[in-house]
């Protein structure tokens, strides 16, 4: 199922209008005008993927596998879960774990037409970074040669049982 949502004309910030210069996308391109403006101004949508068979069924929550806008498409985090959506159990290893996840990403970009190859991005999300690195570093490595830009973050828990998590951003 595809959905189509027009990008929000103005930034707000409770009823304030928040202060930001205009944008314009003009040919898939992004350039910015340099006067100050309290208006975003965007012609474009945001097509949202719920695609099936792409990546483990959402928790109940409102969001989607990817979603796709102006040449890029942003994949939600990905978690070692199976297309069924039961989560892999911690007491695997982390690369038994790193893999699902990549398989995950890998699917939901195709799903959105992408690929890993066009992956400029990548958030990776740890519960114990210090354990886990390198393990996760050996996998992802195997699934994204071309040394995208990348932030890894430790956090103090994830959603289910999730240890690691892992998102991306890539070109349509």
């Amino acid at each position: 199922m595809t959905i189509y949502r027009p990008i929000p004309k103005t930034w707000q910030r409770g009823t304030r209008l928040l202060n930001r210069p205009t944008v314009f996308i003009a040919g898939g391109h992004l350039t910015r005008s340099f006067s100050s403006t309290r208006r975003l101004s965007a012609a474009g949508t945001i097509t949202t993927h719920h695609g099936q068979n792409c990546s483990p069924p959402r928790a109940g929550v409102p969001y989607s596998p990817a979603a796709k806008a102006n040449g890029l498409v942003w994949v939600s985090g990905q978690v070692a879960a199976d297309a069924t959506g039961k989560y892999l159990d911690n007491d695997l290893s982390v690369t038994e774990k790193s893999h699902r996840m990549m398989q995950n990403v890998k699917a939901v970009l195709e799903g959105a037409g992408s690929s890993l190859d066009k992956v400029v991005k990548a958030n990776i999300i740890f519960t114990k970074i210090d354990d886990d690195y390198e393990e996760f570093n050996e996998v992802y490595k195997q699934y994204i040669t071309h040394n995208p830009a990348r932030t890894s973050v430790e956090v103090s828990g994830l959603p289910k049982p999730a240890d690691i998590e892992i998102e991306v951003v890539a070109l349509a």
